[in-house]
């Protein structure tokens, strides 16, 4: 068995326990580890302020998070009442997330385990694939226009911002 705690494991194997002791003490310890390990580390922004709603933000940054290799396959999303704990808001704002993300093949839910990464596969056609990103483009053209910025600066930042994404995925090849 593998501990992540170097103390612990050396106490483990140090110290006599009766049988069921030592058993009840190594199952609580990997239970513990379990958890920890299976359990996502996220650090999730919301900006109060934006245009975006909260749950859309919240879908964005654990959409990005896999996309960028950070969250892997099979990996444990914390808890509805946990991420909302954490963030301050409603449960209901996490959960209308969680379900947009498994809506959209991203996450996949284990009944009486959670929410989990899902492995990629497209959910959608291609019309509507394109249909979502022409809505994107198209926020992205208002927004720059109010902004100010011209075609050529946002078609340089949009290169730029891609480009970093793609090299920040673990498998690019860009």
């Amino acid at each position: 068995m593998v501990f992540n705690s170097p103390r612990l494991c050396h106490f483990l194997k140090n110290f006599h326990f009766p049988t069921c002791g030592s058993i009840l003490l190594t199952l609580l310890y990997c239970m513990m580890q379990y958890r920890q390990a299976s359990e996502v580390a996220m650090q999730i922004r919301i900006v109060a302020g934006s245009n975006a709603a909260l749950y859309k933000q919240i879908a964005d940054q654990i959409s990005r998070s896999i996309a960028a290799g950070e969250l892997q396959v099979g990996q444990m999303l914390p808890s509805v009442r946990q991420l909302a704990r954490e963030l301050v808001i409603n449960p209901n704002t996490v959960a209308k997330a969680y379900a947009d993300l498994v809506q959209a093949g991203i996450v996949e839910t284990q009944a009486a385990k959670g929410f989990f990464v899902s492995k990629r596969r497209q959910v959608y056609t291609k019309t509507e694939r394109l249909r979502r990103l022409d809505e994107s483009i198209q926020s992205l053209i208002n927004q720059s226009l109010t902004l100010g910025f011209s075609a050529d600066e946002v078609l340089d930042r949009v290169r730029e911002l891609f480009g970093k994404v793609l090299r920040s995925l673990p498998d690019s090849s860009s």
